[in-house]
């Protein structure tokens, strides 16, 4: 075969796999789309706390309740090696991942034909340092790949992932992967794709004769997208 025809039929297979892709994409958008108008399609924003007892803010989806969420969430600041925030991002923020997955039309929604994961950054300059010194793969100078075997030994987040993976069934509807990333800094992490939740501790916050692990606010930074249905009967993408 020459080299022309062996261009051009590689040309054909890849505009084809567009083709394909497309309307895979087009598909799961409607879907999603269906999924909200009939109730069925979250995003964090349906998840919101206002009890101070508690904390105030939004809390990812996947929870049995608020209140497992804050105790999940204690017990790995608990386990922190070091001065650090966490943050959770990718579906169980945004309500859909940026990558389709599962079997149910390769399905996007949160744990829609499939077991979505909680992806969970770690916000410390010190982590980040650790990571750039025992060689862990670096992005954009300001972010590690998510952490796997002995790249959790050498950042110190060893147990603090053994034990995630441990109790994430008893407080999360599903026995989920929990993913860890460290970013260098605060803007590092709000920018990386999609939306974040940030999770502030009171001591954090100079509040007096509290535990250094107990969560006094959420924070939602970034676009979460859902889809409302217009009056004359036309869907639109609105920003929250």
């Amino acid at each position: 075969m020459s080299l022309l025809k062996k261009n051009l039929l590689l040309v054909v297979i890849i505009i084809g796999h567009l083709i394909i892709s497309s309307a895979a994409y087009s598909a799961n958008e409607k879907k999603n789309k269906e999924n909200y108008k009939n109730g069925s399609f979250k995003t964090v924003v349906d998840n919101y706390c206002d009890d101070s007892n508690v904390f105030v803010g939004h809390y990812p989806l996947g929870f049995n309740s608020v209140t497992d969420f804050k105790t999940f969430m204690e017990k790995l600041i608990s386990m922190l090696p070091t001065k650090a925030t966490f943050l959770f991002q990718g579906s169980s923020v945004a309500g859909e991942s940026y990558q389709q997955k599962g079997n149910e039309g390769d399905s996007k929604a949160f744990d829609k034909g499939r077991i979505s994961d909680y992806d969970i950054g770690i916000i410390s300059d010190k982590i980040f340092n650790w990571a750039q010194e025992k060689k862990v793969k670096i992005k954009n100078d300001n972010h590690t790949i998510p952490l796997k075997g002995i790249d959790l030994s050498k950042t110190n987040l060893q147990n603090l992932s053994i034990t995630a993976s441990k109790i994430v069934k008893k407080y999360s509807t599903l026995d989920r992967e929990v993913n860890f990333i460290v970013y260098k800094d605060r803007d590092s992490a709000i920018k990386h794709t999609g939306p974040s939740l940030i999770i502030h501790t009171k001591k954090e916050n100079n509040k007096k004769f509290v535990k250094d692990d107990e969560i006094d606010f959420t924070e939602l930074q970034g676009t979460v997208s859902f889809y409302k249905k217009k009056k004359k009967g036309k869907k639109v993408k609105k920003e929250m």
